[in-house]
């Protein structure tokens, strides 16, 4: 199994480097660093499975890898979170796009709405999901 934080920085295509596919095997933390050394030009999309992702909805490639890594534990989620609220307290909207606690709100509604599946096998149905109309 690989780290998804380690999983999201090696997909990451920059517009003179990347991606970075040796680095999804790492610790989150060294993956971070070697993105913050290695790293050429600005950030142009995703590269996984494949295949190319867009930075744009901001957070949709992120929140995709979460819920996808999610779905096969979804009967034990069903039973054991019974909440309908949550918060990240490590995360600064003025530093970072990404948050684990908007991704599992995703994740909730989803499940709740009987979408889950479909929007974890299906990157542009979940980001259709996150777009204004």
């Amino acid at each position: 199994m690989l780290p998804l934080e380690s999983v999201y920085q090696g997909a990451k295509v920059f517009r003179e480097s990347g991606p970075f596919t040796e680095i999804m095997s790492f610790a989150p933390r060294e993956a971070k660093r070697f993105i913050r050394e290695n790293a050429q030009g600005d950030l142009i999309r995703f590269h996984l499975l494949d295949r190319d992702f867009p930075l744009s909805p901001k957070n949709a490639f992120y929140d995709w890898l979460y819920i996808r890594s999610l779905v096969a534990h979804s009967d034990w989620i069903r039973r054991k979170v019974p909440y309908g609220a949550f918060t990240d307290v490590e995360f600064n909207p003025e530093k970072q796009v990404n948050c684990q606690a908007r991704a599992f709100a995703e994740y909730l509604s989803l499940q709740h709405r009987s979408m889950l599946e479909r929007a974890a096998d299906d990157f542009d149905y979940f980001a259709s999901l996150l777009s204004p109309i």
